[in-house]
């Protein structure tokens, strides 16, 4: 169905004078979703319209969750950077791998990694 009422609709079916632009050229108003502004009328509550909107939301969440898993991998793999180092510096200390233990841990030892 129509998803918004066209420039060619209101022009040539109903004789609305077409749009003029700055330099009075004639300014045809075709403009999709993401140049609402750019629309001369629209039919909200169309049922193309709502799709247009749900994707462009589904759109915009999906990069959220993509940008916070990306993040939360970011930080995974520091720990797991992190963990790793305190257990190679325990076991080069020679004491149980424990964030505690870091204390038995010299200059040699982190000379070693």
């Amino acid at each position: 169905g129509m998803q918004y009422v066209s420039d060619e609709y209101l022009i040539n079916e109903h004789g609305f004078p077409a749009d003029i632009d700055i330099n009075g050229a004639t300014a045809i108003r075709d403009a999709g979703i993401s140049q609402e502004n750019r629309q001369r009328a629209k039919v909200l509550n169309g049922s193309g319209e709502k799709k247009k909107r749900a994707d462009l939301a589904a759109s915009v969440a999906r990069k959220a969750e993509r940008k916070e898993a990306e993040k939360k991998f970011k930080l995974d793999l520091t720990f797991r950077s992190e963990e790793k180092i305190v257990e190679q510096l325990c076991k080069l200390a020679g004491v149980e791998v424990s964030e505690k233990n870091l204390r038995f841990a010299k200059m040699e030892h982190f000379n070693r990694l």
